[in-house]
């Protein structure tokens, strides 16, 4: 697994932040654009740096709770051949569903969808 942190030129000190904990985690990458290049080529452009089979890409107010990554990651390699995985953010039920095609999948998801955070992308799907 590895994370990739894409900086769109923030004022804060997520630059700070991201070296302090990139030097303990190898695997945590950072960089920063030169200036706000606006959301959508930002998530383009970090989409594009990693190498992992599955792409999950998210806001910097989006989180995991605890005890979710390894299930999930769990979930991710069972269910490899998957082009999307969703997780039903509203539901713990930890059920897996599997779709056919997209209109099944957006019956079953609905604007839930749109989550960013919430569905995992198979990178060569992506790509």
């Amino acid at each position: 697994m590895e994370v990739w942190i894409s900086d769109n030129a923030s004022t804060d000190e997520t630059e700070q932040v991201a070296t302090l904990f990139g030097a303990q985690f190898p695997n945590l990458h950072y960089t920063r654009n030169a200036e706000n290049i606006g959301t959508d080529r930002n998530v383009m452009h970090v989409a594009g740096l990693g190498r992992g089979k599955f792409l999950i890409l998210h806001g910097d107010d989006d989180f995991f709770n605890e005890g979710t990554i390894l299930p999930l990651l769990n979930v991710l390699h069972r269910q490899s051949d998957c082009s999307v995985v969703h997780v039903n953010v509203f539901h713990t039920d930890n059920n897996v569903v599997r779709c056919e095609g997209v209109r099944d999948f957006l019956r079953i998801t609905s604007n839930r969808a749109v989550f960013m955070s919430a569905c995992m992308l198979r990178r060569s799907d992506w790509e």
